[in-house]
């Protein structure tokens, strides 16, 4: 039996659709993040992604599961998965880390 029969195939073909489309969603809006003045986050997402990245790779391999400065004064217990900011620690100390 071939490795790609017809129903694989297809299933193959669908998915790689699938997935040109998302990237193609993903990337249009490059132009408005990556602009003649320099980047610009469309939200505030960004912006504490790159804060929890930063203070991972400051305390590599660790990331920070409560913070201080969210529902300041009190402080927050952050609810989002690590992986993510993690990667992008292990990405950043690989290249070098911070040099301060």
């Amino acid at each position: 039996m071939p490795f790609f029969h017809k129903g694989r195939l297809a299933s193959v073909l669908a998915a790689s659709a699938i997935l040109v489309v998302a990237l193609a969603a993903r990337f249009s809006t490059l132009d408005q993040v990556f602009t003649p003045l320099g980047l610009v986050f469309p939200e505030t997402d960004p912006f504490y992604h790159a804060r929890r990245i930063l203070l991972a790779l400051r305390n590599f391999p660790s990331v920070i599961q409560f913070d201080s400065y969210v529902n300041f004064p009190e402080g927050a217990r952050i609810v989002w998965p690590v992986g993510f900011d993690l990667a992008m620690a292990a990405l950043g100390a690989a290249a070098g880390g911070l040099h301060d």
